[in-house]
């Protein structure tokens, strides 16, 4: 627990949004796991791929991001659609997509619960689209 500001069992609740998937999830997952105090509670949404050979083609992400073009268009109006557009089909943001996939950075579903259920026994899971929650209670002390 070395890289942590913290002392061990200090927290009565974790969240994390989006945000792991830049560490070494192992590692960090075990070290806020430690934070928690017993019956703490631990929630940490998390990105995933569906198509994890897919996303790691650049051409794919270009048809990804035209693809999303009218949704964006229809709840954030024309403007912020072509901003969006140009940001999703932008290389430097598209090869960085496809490396953090490539990488084991951006996880499948598969990966996802089998780490967790590793380091997190007991851990339940929701799957949504693009990303899936685990919540974790810590054991209460007897």
């Amino acid at each position: 627990l070395g890289s942590l500001l913290f002392k061990t069992e200090q927290f009565d609740f974790i969240v994390s949004n989006f945000s792991l998937y830049v560490t070494n999830l192992d590692v960090a997952i075990i070290e806020l796991s430690q934070l928690l105090k017993p019956g703490g509670r631990m929630v940490i949404n998390h990105v995933l791929t569906r198509n994890p050979r897919l996303d790691t083609i650049r051409i794919w992400r270009v048809f990804t991001a035209i693809k999303n073009a009218p949704k964006y268009a229809l709840s954030f109006g024309f403007k912020t659609m072509w901003r969006l557009l140009s940001f999703e089909a932008d290389p430097a943001w598209i090869k960085y997509k496809c490396d953090n996939v490539r990488t084991g950075k951006v996880r499948t579903a598969e990966s996802f619960v089998n780490t967790y259920n590793h380091v997190l026994p007991g851990c339940r899971f929701e799957k949504h689209r693009w990303r899936m929650t685990v919540v974790w209670d810590a054991p209460k002390l007897s």
